[in-house]
């Protein structure tokens, strides 16, 4: 994988996952240890590892330290950072096409599932904003 394209895998999980979390680059990259932007970074180091960056390479993309990353990769993941933990509560046609989805877009399936619900969430509130108008 070219520099370049490299590049650009860094960008959609980072970008998918502050658009997931509902948060900041700024606050991701800071010094904060709040729960949600821990669990953001852990999400963003465990689909950058999936894409084979090295854990020196996380580090300077989320501005910590080997010994961090390493806690963070190492930490079991769970449910809550995933949404859901397991694509296998889902229909096999369904994992089928959230495993395609993620294969193509170079993140995990965790991240798809989560956008895919985020979107949801987000639909379903504007509705009942328009009810409510």
């Amino acid at each position: 994988m070219s520099r370049t394209d490299r590049e650009l895998v860094r960008d959609r999980i980072i970008n998918r996952v502050l658009t997931a979390h509902r948060i900041s680059k700024a606050d991701l990259l800071g010094k904060s240890r709040d729960a949600d932007l821990v669990m953001a970074r852990k999400a963003i180091a465990h689909s950058l590892k999936a894409e084979r960056f090295s854990v020196r390479h996380i580090g300077r993309i989320l501005h910590r330290d080997r010994s961090t990353i390493e806690h963070y990769l190492g930490m079991r993941v769970d449910s809550s950072m995933l949404l859901p933990n397991s694509i296998n509560c889902f229909p096999e046609d369904i994992r089928e096409a959230i495993t395609s989805v993620a294969r193509s877009e170079r993140v995990t399936p965790a991240v798809i599932v989560a956008e895919w619900i985020t979107e949801r969430a987000r639909f379903e509130a504007s509705k009942t904003m328009e009810k409510a108008a």
